[in-house]
């Protein structure tokens, strides 16, 4: 399996800490992670300035929506919305598409946590572009 030899071999921890994401989201195991790997990936946001504006964090946080309360997922979108907000257009095309995918997830999230009112204010009061 990939994911034993990507923890065992000579790579940084956010490769490490990604891998076991994606083994874990891929393969709907995402409660088999311990709290520990929970808590490792959560602290990754607040090692960088600005997680929104780093590339690595942007694309974790994409993959860890799922590991995320409702509550904190809010939090999240609405500081990615403030730095983006008018200048989603004048990023990278890779950042762009992250971003999309953000918001796929985090109406994803809405719709299951029932929490649509939510949803629908955000897309109506916010514009990243």
């Amino acid at each position: 399996m990939l994911v034993p030899k990507i923890q065992n071999a000579a790579m940084d921890e956010n490769t490490k800490i990604s891998a076991r994401l994606i083994d874990a989201v891929v393969n709907n195991k995402i409660n088999d992670l311990t709290q520990r790997e929970i808590t490792q990936i959560k602290r990754k946001f607040f090692e960088v300035d600005d997680w929104t504006k780093n590339i690595t964090t942007l694309q974790l946080f994409c993959n860890s929506m799922l590991l995320f309360d409702f509550d904190e997922l809010v939090l999240f979108v609405k500081k990615l919305e403030k730095t983006c907000k008018g200048k989603l257009m004048k990023l990278p095309f890779n950042t762009q598409k992250i971003i999309a995918s953000i918001c796929i997830n985090y109406f994803h999230n809405c719709y299951t946590n029932d929490c649509s009112r939510n949803c629908q204010i955000f897309c109506v009061n916010s514009s990243f572009s």
